[in-house]
């Protein structure tokens, strides 16, 4: 797929990577597709904060445009 966009001078795609999963995720908790739970865990490390887990929502459940580009959703301004 990037062999193709490079011949059409498009940008290749990158891997993922922490922070691009974390600006997804933060649209996620805005658009409350996901919500925090109680639960915790330590983590791995004794500097790190406590692991904290998030479940799906009702609208989670139900939305999928929105998965696919939560930023578009939040500002249709931008499409």
């Amino acid at each position: 797929m990037n062999k193709e966009r490079i011949e059409t001078g498009e940008k290749p795609i990158e891997r993922p990577n922490y922070s691009s999963f974390a600006k997804y995720f933060h649209w996620f908790k805005l658009l409350e597709l996901v919500e925090r739970t109680d639960r915790k865990e330590p983590a791995i490390y004794d500097f790190l904060e406590k692991r904290v887990f998030y479940i799906l929502t009702d609208k989670g459940k139900a939305e999928v445009r929105t998965w696919e580009d939560p930023v578009r959703e939040a500002h249709p301004e931008f499409g």
